[in-house]
């Protein structure tokens, strides 16, 4: 656990970080910066489903695979269970492709103590053991939960539109013995966390494989 005075380092250097990111580098002008290495994360399959039932019952199935052949962790603030903040879930209108608005409160919960919670991705500053889930080789973990009151469908329910496609996906921490790994930039020259992607489409396609369901 790190100590007062090691706390405050820990957040002026990630402040200082994003300060440097913000206003940008003489050679990236015009280019989105990243404060962190995405990579994809196909090692995890998942799998999507839904069972609409009613207006108040739209329970998802979310399936976590590990198809490699070590253990890798899911970071489970990420995770669809019940009480997810996040927005994980991406939820459309199947016609026009209107996203429904999220009713929960989005919390950043990762981000929590850190100086720049307006910057979507950096080190986690404290990670807790409990967050995490650890998968084995060939191990699954099957997450279900009810969205019909985390997106707002009433708002097309009531004008007799009945028809939504949904995807799930997110930029999983990469964590090593209990920390978040780091890697080399090569191109600024920098160390920054690496995050890997997580979900039913593919990292950069986020909305490539989108699945059809109707409430009743």
């Amino acid at each position: 656990m790190l100590t007062p005075n090691l706390n405050l380092m820990a957040k002026l250097l990630l402040l200082f970080t994003c300060i440097v990111l913000l206003t940008g580098c003489d050679d990236c002008e015009g280019k989105y910066v990243s404060i962190a290495i995405d990579k994809p994360g196909d090692f995890i399959h998942v799998s999507l489903n839904v069972a609409s039932f009613s207006k108040d019952s739209i329970m998802t199935t979310v399936i976590f695979t590990n198809n490699s052949s070590k253990a890798h962790i899911l970071y489970k603030p990420f995770l669809p269970y019940q009480d997810f903040m996040e927005g994980v879930f991406s939820v459309m209108e199947k016609t026009s492709l209107t996203n429904l608005d999220f009713l929960e409160k989005r919390q950043e919960r990762y981000l929590e103590d850190g100086p720049c919670a307006f910057v979507p991705f950096h080190i986690i500053p404290a990670i807790k053991k409990e967050s995490l889930i650890e998968l084995q080789p060939n191990e699954s973990l099957t997450v279900v939960c009810n969205i019909a009151n985390k997106f707002d469908f009433r708002a097309f329910l009531s004008k007799g539109v009945k028809e939504f496609v949904i995807t799930y996906g997110f930029l999983n921490p990469a964590i090593v013995s209990g920390k978040q790994e780091m890697a080399l930039d090569t191109v600024f020259k920098t160390y920054k966390p690496v995050y890997y992607y997580v979900g039913y489409g593919s990292l950069g396609y986020v909305d490539s494989r989108r699945l059809s369901f109707k409430v009743p």
